[in-house]
């Protein structure tokens, strides 16, 4: 079996099994891979890696350079929209917890969630396409004339840097909507404790108010009855 078709079959079955492994390793809850019950960026992956195998059994390699472009782009979007994502909730645990005394730990939890070693895998899974497509057919059976894939490889750097881009965009995206909730829930808990202490203060100050008034009564009465 030639080096190319070696290569592209070791790729493919490697972003296979990396879908089914942990992407992310979380407290309490364990792995948590790409595949997500079928509803993940996993579907998108095993997908191009039955396209790669099918691809490389035609022997359309430069059709490869597309897809481990493509592939490398979704495990791009998703680990930098993780990133970010996580870096807001972090970010957002902190300022709603600030006077919490629960907050160390609920931010020790945050901080614990990581990127597992099944990323890794799915990244030499789509060096491994990109190798198959890069390197000499050595067959016998195709023509030996030096070609250059320009387009393709041009093609699957824009779905790499694009869904890079775009991921990075959008965990960005959310990472400032999740600082700008926190905010607001913040002011708006310091807002609700600076009234209810006003309330209390104002019950205070009547109930003050009430009890001299009282005791200024009480008196009267005793002076009355001193002078009768």
């Amino acid at each position: 079996m030639q080096i190319k078709l070696i290569l592209a079959v070791l790729g493919a079955t490697l972003l296979c099994i990396g879908v089914f492994s942990p992407f992310l390793t979380i407290p309490v809850a364990g792995g948590i891979s790409l595949f997500n019950r079928g509803i993940g960026n996993g579907v998108i992956l095993l997908i191009l890696a039955g396209i790669a195998l099918a691809t490389a059994l035609l022997r359309r390699w430069n059709g490869m350079w597309i897809i481990a472009g493509a592939a490398g782009g979704v495990l791009l979007y998703t680990t930098l929209n993780f990133y970010f994502t996580m870096v807001g909730a972090q970010e957002a645990a902190k300022i709603k917890l600030a006077d919490n005394p629960f907050g160390g730990l609920s931010e020790a939890l945050l901080n614990a969630v990581q990127i597992s070693w099944g990323l890794p895998m799915m990244v030499i899974g789509v060096i491994l396409l990109a190798m198959s497509a890069a390197v000499r057919d050595q067959s016998k059976e195709v023509q030996q004339t030096p070609q250059k894939p320009i387009l393709p490889v041009v093609l699957g750097l824009v779905a790499l840097i694009g869904s890079g881009l775009a991921g990075a965009a959008i965990g960005q995206q959310e990472r400032t909507n999740a600082v700008t909730t926190a905010k607001a829930e913040a002011a708006r808990e310091a807002e609700e404790a600076r009234r209810i202490e006003e309330e209390r203060r104002r019950e205070e100050e009547e109930r003050a108010a009430a009890e001299a008034v009282e005791a200024q009564a009480r008196q009267d009465a005793l002076n009355k009855l001193k002078v009768d």
